[in-house]
């Protein structure tokens, strides 16, 4: 009996085939496993950066509080600042502590997008970290400091209080002075009319905390779409 060494060898050619085909399969799952892996990692570590922001921001809220119903003397009114020194030295660490996660935050280049307003009422997608950086401060200064404007409320009991417009001026005023676009000031005062009537009297620290608030809620919803249409889900 004669052996088909022809066949043999197609035989033996279209095995190696099989393994090479094989052997590339197994190649690609394994790259797109590592890939897939990857961007997991980096989806993570993207959220425990976005909680940890959201969670200093809250910081910042419940260690303002003594300042906000501390009935000043008659001393801090005339010096224009509460003298509180067992609540400063946290409010203070809490300041730095969300300006580091926000510094965090805007180091991962999500917000470095050329996108531009999704809306009218929006802010620009690569402003966004500066200009709540500059209500961060905003924030800061209207809680530490009692503004000239208010301090006849104070001295009646009535709490921090003023015009409705000098409030926004103040706030304005410290927004400008780190570099916030102005073309952004009337979305802030359509957004403060929202929830304080221009009637009213306003503060300082609501001024500037709801200007926080509204641009918080547009990193957030920025936030969700840049990292859904990013990493890794929707390739």
């Amino acid at each position: 009996m004669s052996i088909d060494w022809q066949a043999v060898g197609g035989a033996s050619s279209a095995v190696a085939s099989l393994a090479a085909v094989a052997s590339i399969v197994l190649a690609y799952r394994g790259v797109r496993l590592s890939r897939d892996a990857s961007a997991l990692d980096r989806r993570n570590y993207l959220d425990g950066l976005f909680v940890r922001w959201l969670d200093s921001i809250d910081a910042l809220d419940s260690a303002a509080l003594p300042f906000l119903h501390h009935n000043p003397t008659e001393k801090e009114l005339n010096e224009g600042a509460a003298d509180l020194p067992d609540a400063y030295p946290e409010f203070h660490l809490a300041f730095q502590r969300c300006q580091s996660a926000t510094n965090l935050l805007d180091s991962t280049g999500l917000f470095e997008s050329k996108v531009g307003k999704h809306g009218p009422d929006d802010i620009d997608t690569e402003h966004l970290i500066d200009v709540f950086q500059g209500a961060l401060w905003a924030v800061y200064f209207s809680v530490i400091r009692y503004s000239p404007a208010e301090v006849p409320s104070l001295r009646a009991g009535n709490g921090r209080a003023q015009s409705w417009s000098g409030a926004l001026d103040q706030v304005e005023g410290i927004l400008s002075e780190h570099d916030v676009p102005e073309q952004y000031f009337p979305l802030f005062r359509t957004s403060v009319s929202r929830v304080y009537p221009e009637t009213a009297g306003l503060s300082a620290w609501q001024a500037a905390d709801q200007i926080l608030s509204l641009c918080k809620d547009q990193i957030v919803n920025r936030y969700i779409e840049l990292v859904g249409s990013r990493f890794p889900w929707n390739r």
